[in-house]
C-alpha cells in the first residue's frame, strides 16, 4: 500500500457546489467561547483584528478555505444556535460540545488548494454530525435567523414557557 498522497482531485460542482463566493470559514476560541464567521483575507482580518473582537486571550484561531462562504457561516450559526451567546459568539457550556465542534473543523484542510475538498467534506460533515437536521428545521420554522438563536433552535420553547406559566396561574 502507497503512503504517497493522492493527487486525486474533487470536483465540487458533481456535489452542487459553486466555484464562487470563495473565502475562509474561521472559529476564533477564548476558553468557552467560539466565534464563527467569514472572511475574504484571514491573514488581516484574523491576524491583526481578531484582539479588538475579544476582551480575553485567544486560545485558537482556526480559519479553512471554502467556496460559497456566506451560505456556510449561515448554516453553522443556524446548527450551533443552542449554544449562542450573543452576535457571532457561542457559548459551549459543556466541554464535549466544545471538543466536538472543533475536533471536526479542525478535520478541514488548510490552504487555498483544498477549498474544493474542504467544500465537499463540508456537506458530509453536516449531515453526519446531525447539523443538517438542525439547519432543515430552522428552515421549517420560518424564524429569522436571530430568532431561531434567541430560542436556542428550539422554537416551541416560548410555547411551553407559556403554557408553564398559565398552568402556574391557576
Amino acid at each position: 500500500m502507497s503512503t504517497q498522497p493522492s493527487s486525486f482531485k474533487v470536483d465540487p460542482s458533481h456535489f452542487g457546489v459553486r466555484r464562487d463566493d470563495g473565502g475562509w470559514i474561521y472559529a476564533v476560541r477564548t476558553g468557552q467561547y467560539v466565534k464563527v464567521g467569514k472572511t475574504t483575507d484571514p491573514s488581516r482580518r484574523l491576524l491583526r483584528e481578531a484582539k479588538t473582537w475579544c476582551p480575553e486571550a485567544l486560545d485558537e484561531i482556526i480559519a479553512k478555505p471554502f467556496w460559497d462562504i456566506s451560505r456556510l457561516e449561515y448554516s453553522l450559526h443556524a446548527a450551533l444556535a443552542e449554544h449562542w451567546h450573543r452576535g457571532e459568539w457561542h457559548k459551549f457550556e459543556d466541554p464535549y460540545w466544545l471538543s466536538f465542534f472543533l475536533d471536526a473543523f479542525r478535520e478541514f484542510k488548510d490552504g487555498e488548494d483544498e477549498r474544493d475538498r474542504n467544500s465537499v467534506d463540508f456537506i458530509y460533515w453536516m449531515n453526519g454530525t446531525n447539523y443538517s437536521e438542525i439547519v432543515s428545521a430552522h428552515c421549517e420554522s420560518n424564524l429569522s435567523l436571530r430568532q431561531w438563536q434567541k430560542c436556542r433552535a428550539d422554537p416551541w420553547a416560548p410555547t411551553r414557557e407559556e403554557i408553564r406559566a398559565a398552568l402556574r396561574t391557576r
